[in-house]
Order: structure tokens, then sequence, then C-alpha cells
């Protein structure tokens, strides 16, 4: 799917993943719930696009130090745009969640870096949403992603209904854009104490 696509996936995912975190109690304790948020917010935009960076030089979505970085290593490891590399779930997945052990790790050995810490769990989470949010989206295209290397999953027909920038993906995209918007309303709301539905509760 498009990049502009894939952004509106990592915002949803993150809007969901909040409100499931909030009704269940599983946001750090001790920070307030929207700041935690907004530090999420802009990483599950960041991590939405991100297994994208095995574009072309020229077709990178992101470009800033670290987006350019990661570009450079996948070049040298000759992965080409939705390789096992990217775009698998035992191979993405496994190194965000070796990330996370380590973070956490880290943390209990370190009780002194309460705040870095804090931060880092939430810029984190941000990535992992937003990742799983591009992986999910293109888990719904002809050309899918990779469980293994090696196997590969779908969920969509091979024809040009369901390709990339098609009728399909132009579908999906408003889905999400209205889902998103319902959402960020009943976020809001929720910044005021207003809470007409726990449906995740």
């Amino acid at each position: 799917m498009q990049g502009k696509t894939h952004r509106q996936g990592g915002v949803l995912v993150a809007l969901i993943a909040f409100q499931y975190m909030k009704s269940k109690g599983l946001l750090i304790p001790n920070t307030n719930e929207y700041v935690q948020l907004l530090v999420m917010y802009p990483f599950a935009l960041w991590g939405s696009i991100a297994p994208d960076l095995d574009h072309g030089k020229q077709s990178i979505p992101a470009r800033d130090p670290v987006s350019v970085g990661i570009h450079k290593l996948l070049e040298l490891t000759q992965a080409k745009h939705r390789s096992w590399q990217t775009h698998s779930i035992a191979v993405t997945g496994g190194i965000l969640l070796i990330m996370y052990a380590l973070l956490k790790r880290f943390l209990m050995t370190h009780p002194t870096f309460a705040i870095e810490g804090v931060i880092l769990q939430l810029i984190l989470y941000g990535i992992i949403f937003g990742v799983a949010s591009h992986l999910l989206l293109d888990l719904i295209t002809p050309a899918g992603i990779y469980l293994t290397p090696g196997i590969k999953l779908r969920l969509a027909p091979n024809n040009t209904f369901f390709a990339t920038g098609g009728t399909w993906e132009t579908i999906i995209r408003n889905i999400i854009i209205v889902l998103n918007i319902i959402l960020m309303i009943y976020t809001l709301l929720g910044l005021f104490g207003i809470e007409p539905l726990n449906f995740l509760k």
C-alpha cells in the first residue's frame, strides 16, 4: 500500500492501542495518559512507514538521519522492496521484541533512568504499533508479507482491483480515515473526562 494509507493505518492502530491500554490499566503509571499518547503518536507514524525504507534511494518514505541510516543498512544486506528483511512477522517482529526485552532488562538493572525509561518505552510502543499497522495493511495486498523467510502470507487475490494504489486501497484508506476521526473525537472527549462508550472494557 502507499505511504499515505500506511500513515493513516499507523494513526488508527496507535489510537486503538492507546484506548485498549488505558482501559486495561496497561499505560505507564504516574504519567499523564494523554502525554503518553502524544509521545507515542509521532513514532507510530514513523513506524507505519519504516518497513518501506527498503525502497530505492529516490523513493524512501522518510529522510531523517535514522531513516537514511536504516536504508543504507538495508542496501548493504541487498534487501529488495517488501523483502523478508522488512516485511516478515518473524524477522521484523523478532527485532522489535528483542529491542523491547533489552530495554526492559536495562531499565530493571538501571532504575535511576526512570524518566528516560518512560520516554524510551513510549517511543518503542509507538514504533511497534506503527510497524504492526504496516504489516497488517500489506497482508491484505496481492504482494502480502512473510511469516518467516521463504513463507509468504497474503489475504488478497492477485488482480488489479487489489493492486497498490487501486480501488481496494482507496476503500481501505477511506474506512481508516473515518475510523480515525471517530477515535480522535472519542480520545478528545476522554481528555475532558467524557467517555460515552466504554467499548474496550
